[in-house]
């Protein structure tokens, strides 16, 4: 009986544990660039072209342009919080993560927790 009640658990186990093939968070990959900033009572809309770019590729890793120079790049992982399009990214081994929100084809990082700043991003290309 013992031997029954084990190969059951080890399949149900193995059965429940499927790969999921597609990259989650997929609607992250592409290149996005800085549209606005907000924070306080501050707002300031940028104009395209300003160079202000991320580049997230499907294999977790990006890239970060500050006025079209290269100033950052590595991993990233993003996390799901309890509300939907509400997410945590953590850039290379950073423990604290920063606010994510995918709302309207805008990306916001930061924090909008006690008017802290917030960097809104639209997308240019996949």
């Amino acid at each position: 009986m013992k031997k029954y009640l084990y190969i059951l658990t080890i399949l149900v186990v193995s059965v429940s544990c499927k790969k999921n093939s597609s990259t989650p968070n997929s609607w992250i990959l592409g290149r996005w660039e800085l549209a606005s900033t907000s924070g306080g009572f501050t707002y300031k809309a940028l104009p395209r072209g300003n160079g202000n770019i991320y580049q997230f590729y499907g294999n977790n890793t990006y890239k970060k342009y500050t006025a079209s120079q290269l100033t950052a790049q590595g991993s990233y992982r993003v996390t799901n919080l309890s509300e939907p399009n509400f997410y945590i990214i953590y850039f290379d081994r950073d423990t604290i993560g920063e606010q994510l929100a995918y709302q309207n084809g805008l990306l916001s990082l930061g924090s909008s927790a006690a008017d802290g700043p917030v960097w809104s991003y639209q997308r240019i290309s996949y």
